[in-house]
């Protein structure tokens, strides 16, 4: 996981088409796995695993679930 902020440009957040404001799932060897969410959208960025966030400060996997958790401010 690789998570960016907006710059504070809050309208990119939304953008499938852009990086800024999201989460990012990619495999260690740089590929975009096959069941992250916008895989097949149109002009979505393959690579994004959730979107329109501000300015992310920290993430970790919860050990039971695996599931990621994101702060931000």
């Amino acid at each position: 996981f690789v998570a960016m902020g907006e710059r504070q440009q809050s309208s990119r957040a939304q953008n499938l088409g852009e990086s800024h404001g999201k989460v990012a799932r990619i495999e260690r060897d740089g590929s975009i796995p096959a069941d992250n969410p916008f895989v097949g959208t149109a002009g979505a960025r393959t690579e994004i695993w959730s979107l329109g966030h501000r300015n992310p400060q920290g993430a970790a996997i919860h050990p039971v679930t695996g599931a990621l958790w994101v702060t931000e401010h």
